[in-house]
């Protein structure tokens, strides 16, 4: 299974980017289509930590925590419960590697914002084999980074810093950490990093275990809601949906392959005032620079994709992933 998070992506942010792409978008052909509601624990709206962690744990949780429930315990996260009917998993960002939607995958913190912790928690991590992601802040000063790579090296990961040497990794466990500059935004030069990303940890994971889930995360939609940026906003759902390009691609060419494409929660309230498929052109209104209450679709595509349509709170989509994967029962 392919899940892929478009952090802050709402219905406004996705028909932006096609109208910008005069009406073309791969998430267009996914017919399929339900609707997650992402309020979380907390009062007001959800944060990336709460609604990254009820999908990958099936439990409403407070704002500013990662996996953990209400009372500050450790949950149960889907690479751990997949591992246990052989499915091995993938974490792909491109975002920093200890923010909060990766970091829901393989980490557990009553802080979200615990970096050192959330990254060191890698170390004990048996489930996932491969994370990539931007390098985490406190480790962008050499002696640190260092000793990190030689815990992560002790562990059983091998540690790379670029595309290349994560193609060309020959561990079972892969690390890759990019710096600041692979990881900047569409607009200001990027690349296809995360449908790159995608596709190569495909090729590693495929035919290791029984299967395999990976969840990529379209980080920055979210930076460009916060900034009220419409601009920033189109491109990154526009490269995200280049990722989900890939993942159909390969669904198809499989046939044994669930692609499921959400979001945490919609950032910004983007209202469309007036969009012109035929010249791409739009005028575009931000009600905010923060969160929002609004629903996010759920759009699936492949086997059991039926079981994805409908209205439901964002806890069940781990319980709908676990039960398509064979981890609980239908």
């Amino acid at each position: 299974m392919i899940l892929l998070i478009g952090d802050g992506m709402g219905l406004g942010h996705i028909q932006a980017a096609m109208v910008a792409n005069r009406g073309q978008l791969h998430m267009a052909q996914m017919k399929h289509v339900g609707f997650s509601l992402t309020a979380s624990a907390s009062p007001g709206n959800t944060d990336s930590g709460a609604g990254g962690s009820a999908i990958a744990t099936g439990h409403k949780s407070y704002n500013g925590s990662i996996s953990v429930d209400t009372s500050g315990n450790r949950l149960l996260r889907l690479p751990e419960l997949l591992a246990r009917v052989g499915k091995v998993s993938g974490i792909l960002s491109t975002g920093d590697a200890s923010d909060a939607t990766p970091a829901a995958f393989y980490a557990s913190n009553i802080d979200r914002n615990a970096s050192i912790a959330i990254t060191e928690a890698l170390i004990e991590n048996k489930d996932v084999k491969i994370l990539a992601g931007e390098l985490p802040g406190p480790y962008r000063e050499k002696e640190r980074k260092d000793e990190l790579e030689k815990k992560l090296n002790q562990a059983g990961y091998q540690v790379v810093d670029n595309l290349t040497e994560l193609k060309n990794a020959k561990s079972e466990k892969t690390v890759a950490y990019f710096n600041e500059q692979d990881m900047v935004a569409v607009k200001d030069g990027r690349g296809t990093i995360l449908k790159e990303l995608l596709a190569t940890s495909i090729s590693k994971l495929h035919g290791m275990g029984s299967g395999f889930f990976i969840m990529a995360e379209g980080a920055q939609i979210d930076y460009g809601g916060h900034a009220r940026d419409l601009n920033y906003v189109v491109t990154e759902a526009l490269d995200f949906d280049q990722a989900v390009g890939e993942a159909l691609r390969y669904a198809d060419q499989n046939g044994e392959t669930l692609v499921v494409v959400t979001a945490d929660h919609e950032t910004g309230a983007l209202s469309l005032l007036d969009a012109d498929v035929k010249t791409g052109s739009i005028q575009a209104s931000f009600a905010s620079n923060d969160h929002s209450s609004m629903m996010v679709p759920v759009m699936a595509y492949g086997p059991w994709a039926q079981n994805f349509l409908g209205y439901y709170q964002n806890t069940e989509l781990f319980k709908k992933i676990a039960q398509v994967l064979g981890a609980i029962q239908q």
